[in-house]
């Protein structure tokens, strides 16, 4: 798909080097992320984006401690793996036009395989974040993932009534809702991150099994990161302003722990969200200046995920690379430039039908959702000029809008945008 823009319209078309300063020394932006483990002790890459150190950290008492840019070796106590007696694999398949979804668990023990399949209509959402199956400690529960209703939900099943060759679980939620990452400890408790509050807000939740109940451990979590065990709970991480860095649930004390001797950004955002519902399942994220005074003209930026199935955020992202956009839309913001984050059709987090609302409407349903998103904001408060900015489908989508509404937007701004689709498929096959 190739396309011209007259050249009386505005365009800027940036490739990944203009923001690759922004990228190795991203000032005000420390994100960590784990390296190694071992039984209570983990290595920490934490700091500015592009330049971090590494961290000893110890869990027992919540201590970290910078050692520089060499990355240490962790103690001799390195856990030792055990053998699980039950596996779990995955096939999608697509025959004569039809998807099909196959789970194949096994027990190793008794040498069976149990399977399960469905059909799907074209998208696949499972195990995004990596995380399809958990079995409990005991090895007498299984939790796995199964997007047949239409969202990545949970069903639970209990492992010691298998019998005949097919399994079938039992929905954990009623209410559908994404889950990123779930994971054990112990017989009965099951942790996981989900969005289940509202569409940005990504919690951390313990479901216990005995209780029936649910709870809320940590808010703002990051669910680019997997949830790790430790002796005594769960190792995660959270968001707190321009900083990602892990804290600690303690099940014995049923605390939140801080680590020390890591700081969190201190940069103060002076900058408004708000979450917007679009109807129709689409959201996005109002962002303007304190003490904003929405009858005075102000310059409109759109901001255009890459994915496109992928989700924008309230506050920084949970990817480091989208946290250094936050950084730049921020800074719009705080020059008194109004920015909206558009979650467009396709977008993360909403379920399958939101998701393949773009298949054969690539160039038509997702610049309606950028013309609509439009249209609601000007409705709401005066807008001057309008531009449109995004990243990799994102910027794709910038151009396309701009080419189909020359009249509607000032300009835009295209990162590693697509702008030959063939070009595009033929040299990246996968």
């Amino acid at each position: 798909m190739k396309f011209s823009l007259p050249n009386k319209y505005k365009l800027i078309i940036l490739g990944i080097i203009v923001f690759y300063p922004l990228f190795s020394s991203a000032g005000g932006i420390s994100y960590g992320k784990i390296v190694s483990q071992s039984t209570d002790s983990f290595v920490l890459q934490y700091g500015q984006v592009g330049n971090p150190d590494f961290y000893n950290c110890i869990v027992s008492d919540l201590s970290c401690r910078d050692v520089g840019k060499t990355r240490p070796k962790l103690p001799t106590d390195e856990i030792i793996g055990t053998v699980p007696r039950f596996t779990f694999t995955t096939s999608s398949i697509w025959k004569n036009n039809v998807h099909t979804r196959n789970f194949y668990l096994t027990d190793t023990k008794n040498r069976k395989t149990y399977t399960r399949s469905y059909k799907l209509s074209s998208w696949d959402t499972l195990g995004d974040e990596g995380t399809i199956v958990a079995f409990s400690q005991d090895e007498k529960r299984m939790v796995y993932q199964d997007d047949s209703s239409g969202y990545p939900v949970l069903y639970t099943l209990d492992l010691t009534t298998l019998k005949g060759k097919i399994f079938k679980g039992i929905k954990l939620f009623a209410k559908p809702t994404t889950v990123s990452g779930f994971t054990f400890t112990g017989a009965n408790s099951l942790y996981f991150v989900s969005n289940k509050a509202s569409a940005y807000e990504w919690n951390l939740y313990k479901y216990d099994f005995k209780k029936k109940t649910t709870s809320i451990i940590a808010e703002n979590v990051s669910y680019a990161l997997k949830m790790r065990k430790f002796n005594d709970g769960i190792l995660f991480f959270v968001i707190q302003g321009s900083s990602s860095f892990p804290e600690f649930y303690n099940e014995s004390t049923d605390e939140v722990g801080k680590f020390s001797g890591i700081l969190p950004s201190g940069v103060i955002e002076t900058v408004v969200e708000k979450d917007i519902s679009l109807g129709g399942g689409m959201h996005g994220v109002l962002m303007t200046p304190e003490n904003f005074d929405k009858k005075l003209p102000h310059q409109l930026v759109i901001w255009l995920h890459g994915g496109p199935y992928r989700q924008t955020s309230l506050g920084y992202h949970s990817y480091a690379s989208y946290a250094v956009y936050d950084l730049i839309l921020n800074k719009m913001v705080e020059n008194n430039v109004v920015v909206f984050k558009l979650d467009y059709s396709g977008s993360y987090g909403y379920g399958v039908k939101f998701a393949e609302s773009i298949l054969k409407n690539v160039g038509k349903g997702d610049v309606a959702d950028v013309i609509s998103s439009l249209k609601k904001i000007e409705k709401d408060m005066s807008i001057s000029n309008a531009y449109l900015m995004g990243n990799s489908y994102g910027g794709y989508l910038a151009l396309r809008s701009i080419v189909a509404y020359p009249k509607k937007f000032s300009g835009a701004i295209s990162i590693n945008g697509v702008t030959d689709w063939g070009t595009l498929l033929n040299d990246m096959q996968n």
